[in-house]
């Protein structure tokens, strides 16, 4: 069996220490904010989380794009001049345009390597989702299966991967056009947050609201808790709340003490879509 790289993007917001750990390469998101080009590197070595966030809580809000073509050839050409064969795991597609991305830069270089396999995988996930489609990839290639055997499991568990998410301060979200400016306030004085899912076709969607910080870190808890079919790893990524991450860390232990749980920020990119104090829990469960 050929050996196989595993490459992926930085909307899986995996911990640095972590994707070491997994043997990952992550191409970077891009983030544009005022004039200044971005990216999103996982090591954070252009723009960090924590400066971002002071950013967006001042007000300021980017705009972001898919990965570049030229990024995903340049980390696949990389690990085919290894003799490596490359399995590309890329952010939702009723997302972005990062898997058209990467099949187009797939399709450009593969005449240029005949003797390796190029393949890629639209995971239909994101962020906290896609770390576990990610992560589980990583331990089914650790475990001794093929590249071909990577690909039929994750197609097959990522209608299975949960995503659910909180809303914070819904200024910010009125700021990109997303909901009208007397929405937002509304949902201030009555104190209410959205909690999001993502559908069957990698697209968000509403799933109700909650009134109460508490009361909707508590319901991120009870959906992983009593939805997962697997609960031996959980994804949780924070927007600037990180004491709130522990807690819904802390609550999902509780219930399942030998999970390996894995706790980060959100990186800029998904930030700057979100908003402060987002909070958001992935896992495996019921199919969406």
């Amino acid at each position: 069996m050929r050996n196989y790289s595993i490459i992926t993007d930085t909307c899986c917001d995996i911990p640095l220490e972590l994707a070491q750990e997994l043997k990952i390469i992550a191409c970077p998101m891009n983030l544009a904010v005022g004039d200044k080009q971005y990216k999103d590197w996982l090591d954070k070595r252009e723009l960090s989380n924590e400066e971002y966030f002071r950013q967006l809580r001042s007000g300021i809000v980017g705009t972001t794009s898919a990965v570049s073509i030229g990024d995903i050839q340049d980390a696949m050409i990389q690990e085919l001049e290894k003799g490596n064969d490359v399995l590309y795991l890329s952010f939702s597609s009723g997302m972005s345009t990062s898997y058209q991305s990467a099949t187009i830069a797939m399709n450009e270089i593969a005449e240029d390597y005949p003797n390796n396999k190029i393949v890629v995988v639209d995971t239909l996930c994101g962020c906290v989702g896609e770390a576990v489609a990610v992560y589980h990839a990583c331990k089914q290639r650790d475990q001794g299966k093929s590249l071909e055997e990577v690909v039929d499991y994750i197609n097959e568990l990522k209608m299975n991967i949960q995503h659910v998410f909180m809303l914070g301060d819904l200024k910010h979200i009125q700021k990109t056009g997303r909901i009208s400016k007397l929405t937002s306030i509304v949902a201030g004085i009555l104190n209410i947050r959205p909690i999001m899912n993502i559908d069957k076709n990698g697209e968000v969607m509403s799933a109700g609201k909650i009134r109460g910080r508490k009361a909707a870190i508590q319901h991120l808890a009870d959906r992983a808790i009593n939805e997962c079919t697997n609960s031996d790893v959980f994804f949780i990524a924070n927007v600037d709340c990180s004491k709130d991450a522990e807690t819904l860390k802390n609550l999902v232990q509780a219930k399942f003490p030998n999970a390996h749980i894995v706790v980060g920020y959100t990186g800029v990119v998904m930030s700057n879509n979100t908003g402060p104090d987002a909070l958001a829990i992935g896992f495996v469960g019921q199919p969406r």
